[in-house]
């Protein structure tokens, strides 16, 4: 087990992510998205919406164990591993997902609801692909929590809105991609204020998409 939370970086030189352990599990994940969207693409509409939440819950999970052992090693070795609230709070572009989703499910509002899935399914669900493949930290071991962890959220990105898109949960309309990019433009300005102000870097990969 202490391997598997093995956090030492691995010194190989970029670009990380294209090692074998990562491009398997890349694809083993993408894999199991699409099969899943294809199962699910004639169920009924609540089968639908209760297995992206329970997935949304899944990632929130990850999360929550993620920066647990952030946080667990920080007080248990201080000096070694400072608290820096430049990078060890859950405000990365790539999370904006996990806040977004329950506007796209729950809102009763129309507008809000289609504004929150056009950001998943056309925001999201790229940057979460392109992220696989160059913003995960293939330095950590994909055969380690940490590597694993993220390679499986960054694919829940993709996968989650996959799925809203392929079952029909959301049917994607043209006059949607405005508002869609609006969403983005709200949760970039949020982040790169907070950036701003705190002397941190978590908005830097939206930087991708502009």
């Amino acid at each position: 087990m202490d391997i598997f939370y093995k956090t030492d970086w691995l010194n190989r030189e970029p670009p990380y992510a294209f090692t074998w352990d990562h491009l398997l599990f890349i694809a083993l994940f993408i894999l199991i998205g699409v099969l899943l969207a294809f199962l699910l693409r004639r169920k009924d509409g609540k089968i639908v919406k209760n297995v992206l939440i329970s997935l949304w819950i899944f990632y929130i999970v990850l999360q929550i164990f993620y920066y647990g052992l952030i946080y667990a090693r920080v007080i248990k070795n201080p000096t070694e591993y400072p608290f820096e609230i430049r990078k060890m709070l859950p405000l990365h572009s790539c999370l904006m997902f996990m806040y977004v989703f329950p506007f796209a499910i729950f809102s009763k509002n129309e507008i809000v609801k289609r504004a929150a899935s056009s950001f998943l399914v056309i925001v999201n669900m790229i940057m979460g692909f392109i992220t696989l493949f160059v913003g995960c930290p293939g330095e950590c071991s994909a055969l380690s929590f940490f590597g694993l962890q993220t390679l499986l959220y960054h694919s829940l990105d993709v996968i989650i809105p996959l799925i809203m898109l392929v079952t029909g949960y959301y049917d994607i309309k043209k006059k949607d991609v405005f508002s869609g990019l609006i969403v983005f433009s709200i949760l970039a300005f949020v982040i790169w204020t907070f950036d701003a102000i705190m002397g941190c870097d978590y908005g830097m990969r939206l930087f991708l998409f502009l």
